[in-house]
C-alpha cells in the first residue's frame, strides 16, 4: 500500500512540474503577447487582418510562439516524443488571423519539428500541426462571430488535441510505443494547451473590443461634433460663436483638458475642465497664448501637452483652435486626429455657411435682375391704355394709374426672399387690372377664392406665369379667352394652378419650355421654374400640361413648412 502511494505520489509530482514548467514558457508568451498589446502594430493587425502587412505580422508572431513552444518543450523519457505547447501559436494563428495566416503559421511550425527536432513522431506531430493550423484558419469566421470567442477557442482547442494523441496511433508504430508516448503528454497538453489558448484569445480579444469601443466612441463624438458645429456656425464664425464653441467643445469631448480659439490672431475665449476657478489660464496656457500671438502660425504645431491647428477659408486664416492637456500628459495618436477632425469639421462648416450665404445673395441678385427688367412694351402700352381713358373715362384711368404704381412698386421695391402668396396675389391682380383695361372683353381672369392664404413663396413666381398665359395663350385667339388662378390645400404642400382655354402649346415646343438652349423657349417661364427647383428639390419645379387649340394648365407646388402659423 505504502509502495502504490509513492508511485502515486512521484506520477502527481511529475506531472505537476511537467505542467508547472509548460506554464513557465506559456507565462513567457503572455508577457510577449501583453507587450505586443500595447504597440499599434499589433493593434492593426488584428483590426484589419485582410492586409497583406497585418498577415505577415500575424504569421511571423504566431510561428515564432509556435517554434518557441516546440524549443521550449519538455523531453519524453526515452527520446519518443516532448510535451509541448506548439499547438498555442498555431491554433490561434488561425482563429484570429484567419485560412491564411493558419495555413502558413502551420507550414512554418511543421517544417520546424519535422526537421529541427528529431523523434520518432516528428514527421507525424508537424503534419498534424500543419493540419491544426488550416482547420483554425478555416473556423475562424465561426468563432468571430461568437459574442465572447474565448470559450469556443478553449472547446477547439481541446478537440484539435484531443484528435493530435489519436492521429498518433493512425501515422506512427508500434503502438506500444505510442501509447506509451501519448500517456505521458496528453494529460499535461489536453489541460494545459486549450486553456492557453483561450486565454491568448481572450487578451486579443479585449484589445479588439477595446478598439471597437474607441471607434464607436469616436464616431459618437464626431457625429456630437457635426451636429455642434452645424447648429453654432450657422450664423458664421465670429468672436460671439466662438466662445460658445468653445464650452460646447469642453463639455462634448473628453480627450481634452482645456480649448482656446483664437480669431483675427486674437484670443477669444479659453474653457478648460473643472470648477471657475481653474479656468484661469496657468503659466503654460498663457505661454501658448503668447506663441500664437507672437507668430504668424499657418501650419499645424505640436508640442506636447497640446497642439495648435490653423482654421482657414479658401486659403485665408481666420483662426486657430488649440487644444491641450495637463501638464506632463501626451497628446495620444487618437487625441491628434480628433482635434484634426474637430478642426475640418469647423472649416467645413464654415465654407457651407459662407456657400449659404452666397447662395442667398445669388437669389436675392436674381431677384433684383427680375425686378430690374421693366418691359418697355408693356410699360409703353399701359401708359397708352391709361391715356385712352383719360379722355373717356377718367375714374379707370385714375384706377390703373393706381394699379400701374402698385406693380412697379412691387416689382421695384420687394427685395425679401420669400413673401406670402396674397402678397404676390397683389401684384397679380395689379398686372391683371391693366391688361384687362386694354384688352376688354377678349379676356376674363379668375381668383379661385376670397381665402387668404398666408404660406410664403418666393417673389415674382405668379406674375411670369399669368403674364405667359395671358400674351402667349389667350391674344393669339379670335375669340375671348378665360385665364383661371386655383390653389389646392393638401396634406403636406399647397397646390396652385394657372389654367387657360387659349391655343396650347404643340408637343415639340411643350417638351423643350424649360430646357435652355433648346429652341424658342420662355425666359420667364425657365427663370421660374430654376428658382423653385432651387429652392424645393427637382420634384417641385413646373409642371406644364398643354393640348393644341385646347389650353394650357401651369402647376407647381409649395411645401406647407413655409406656411405662416
Amino acid at each position: 500500500m505504502q509502495a502504490l502511494l509513492w508511485v502515486v505520489t512521484c506520477l502527481f509530482e511529475i506531472k505537476y512540474t511537467i505542467v508547472t514548467q509548460l506554464w513557465l514558457g506559456l507565462s513567457l508568451f503572455m508577457v510577449i503577447i501583453l507587450i505586443l498589446n500595447r504597440t499599434d502594430v499589433l493593434k492593426k493587425a488584428i483590426i484589419d487582418n485582410t492586409a497583406l502587412k497585418n498577415r505577415v505580422t500575424f504569421i511571423v508572431l504566431f510561428s515564432l510562439i509556435g517554434i518557441l513552444g516546440t524549443f521550449w518543450g519538455i523531453p519524453v523519457p526515452g527520446g519518443t516524443g516532448i510535451i509541448n505547447t506548439r499547438a498555442v501559436g498555431v491554433i490561434v494563428g488561425g482563429l484570429i488571423g484567419g485560412p491564411v495566416v493558419g495555413t502558413f503559421t502551420g507550414i512554418i511550425v511543421g517544417i520546424h519539428r519535422i526537421f529541427f527536432y528529431h523523434t520518432f513522431t516528428s514527421v507525424s506531430s508537424g503534419i498534424i500541426a500543419m493540419a491544426e493550423g488550416i482547420a483554425a484558419g478555416l473556423l475562424s469566421a465561426q468563432v468571430k462571430k461568437r459574442k465572447h470567442m474565448w470559450p469556443w477557442a478553449l472547446l477547439t482547442g481541446f478537440v484539435f488535441e484531443a484528435l493530435h494523441m489519436m492521429l498518433l496511433f493512425g501515422f506512427e508504430n508500434p503502438f506500444e510505443m505510442v501509447y506509451e508516448l501519448v500517456i505521458q503528454i496528453a494529460p499535461a497538453m489536453l489541460i494545459t494547451n486549450p486553456l492557453a489558448i483561450a486565454l491568448f484569445i481572450g487578451i486579443l480579444e479585449d484589445t479588439y473590443k477595446r478598439e471597437e469601443k474607441i471607434a464607436s466612441d469616436a464616431t459618437k463624438n464626431s457625429f456630437k461634433i457635426i451636429k455642434l458645429t452645424t447648429n453654432l456656425l450657422k450664423n458664421g464664425f465670429n468672436e460671439k460663436t466662438a466662445e460658445v464653441l468653445t464650452s460646447a467643445i469642453i463639455n462634448t469631448v473628453t480627450n481634452f483638458t482645456w480649448v482656446a480659439l483664437f480669431y483675427n490672431n486674437t484670443l477669444v475665449t479659453f474653457k478648460s475642465k473643472g470648477n471657475e476657478q481653474s479656468q484661469e489660464m496657468n503659466g503654460a496656457v498663457k505661454q501658448v497664448v503668447n506663441f500664437v500671438q507672437d507668430n504668424a502660425i499657418k501650419d499645424i504645431y505640436h508640442k506636447d501637452p497640446y497642439i495648435i491647428l490653423p482654421i482657414y477659408n479658401n486659403a485665408i486664416l481666420l483662426g486657430h483652435l488649440i487644444v491641450g492637456k495637463e501638464q506632463k500628459q501626451l497628446l495620444t495618436k487618437f487625441d491628434i486626429d480628433l482635434a484634426l477632425g474637430l478642426r475640418d469639421l469647423i472649416s467645413l462648416q464654415i465654407e457651407i455657411n459662407e456657400y449659404k450665404e452666397q447662395s442667398k445673395l445669388l437669389a436675392n441678385a436674381e431677384i433684383k435682375a427680375l425686378q430690374a427688367q421693366i418691359n418697355p412694351h408693356f410699360l409703353f402700352n399701359a401708359l397708352n391704355t391709361i391715356g385712352f381713358h383719360c379722355r373717356s373715362n377718367p375714374m379707370i384711368a385714375k384706377k390703373l394709374i393706381s394699379s400701374l404704381a402698385d406693380y412697379y412698386r412691387h416689382n421695384l421695391s420687394n427685395s425679401e426672399t420669400m413673401i406670402t402668396f396674397d402678397q404676390e396675389m397683389e401684384h397679380v391682380m395689379a398686372y391683371v387690372d391693366i391688361e384687362m383695361a386694354r384688352f376688354g372683353d377678349r379676356l376674363c381672369v379668375e381668383y379661385d377664392s376670397s381665402i387668404e392664404y398666408k404660406f410664403r413663396i418666393p417673389p415674382l413666381i405668379m406674375q411670369p406665369i399669368v403674364e405667359n398665359a395671358i400674351k402667349h395663350g389667350i391674344l393669339p385667339k379670335t375669340t375671348k379667352g378665360n385665364v383661371v388662378i386655383k390653389v389646392r390645400q393638401k396634406q403636406k404642400c399647397y397646390v396652385i394652378f394657372v389654367i387657360d382655354n387659349g391655343v396650347g402649346i404643340d408637343r415639340e415646343r411643350l417638351n423643350n419650355l424649360l430646357v435652355e438652349g433648346q429652341g424658342r423657349q420662355s425666359i420667364g417661364l425657365i427663370n421660374v421654374h430654376k428658382r423653385l427647383v432651387s429652392i424645393y428639390g427637382i420634384n417641385n419645379g413646373l409642371h406644364i400640361n398643354s393640348i393644341k387649340n385646347k389650353g394650357t394648365i401651369v402647376s407647381f407646388k409649395i411645401p406647407r413648412e413655409g406656411e405662416e402659423k
